[in-house]
């Protein structure tokens, strides 16, 4: 009876997984935002969003506290290390810039290269938020900022793969309890 129960759990786990990824990857109107959203802001994460926090360090004054606006002649960009040909309508957000636009290279499909964002001000010392909602990106890392967990100057705007780790783990370690305690292994 019991290895009835933990075969039916296991299969309950599997499908879950299998559901959650497809309803993950599906873009009929259950998404909330189906075409990949960059957003910068001040600091929260939004829901839905792949996040990394980045810290303004400054290029006009490098004292902190002290602010830098960045205005249409002078925008802040952030470029892709290389453009991403998939057609997807790339669009941009933000509660700390008034305005903001997306760099293309036309093309079929288009190419996305990037964001820039202007009319807004950032201050030297303080922590920002940059997010894609909607899908994984990859994003230089502009010179004005640092940040913790990006590699080789490289904003990483993907999935948490410690969440897949510690799923598997903990599936892994109910498997073998389970393997252990009912002793499945070998019965004739």
């Amino acid at each position: 009876m019991m290895k009835r129960v933990a075969q039916l759990a296991c299969f309950l786990m599997i499908w879950g997984v299998v559901a959650a990824v497809a309803h993950a990857d599906s873009s009929s109107g259950t998404s909330t935002t189906p075409d990949p959203k960059v957003i910068v802001d001040d600091p929260a994460c939004p829901d839905g969003a792949y996040c990394v926090n980045i810290t303004f360090i400054g290029t006009d004054s490098p004292e902190a506290g002290s602010t830098e606006t960045f205005s249409a002649s002078n925008p802040l960009e952030f470029t892709t290390p290389y453009p991403f040909p998939n057609g997807l309508s790339y669009t941009c957000g933000s509660d700390t810039f008034a305005n903001c636009n997306t760099i293309v290279t036309s093309g079929t499909p288009i190419d996305f290269d990037g964001v820039y964002f202007w009319n807004g001000t950032l201050t030297v010392g303080d922590s920002y938020t940059i997010a894609s909602q909607g899908g994984p990106l990859l994003l230089d890392l502009p010179s004005d900022f640092s940040c913790a967990v990006c590699t080789n100057g490289i904003i990483e705007l993907t999935p948490e793969p410690s969440t897949a780790i510690l799923y598997f783990v903990g599936f892994g370690l109910l498997f073998a309890y389970t393997k252990r305690r009912f002793g499945f292994a070998n019965q004739a």
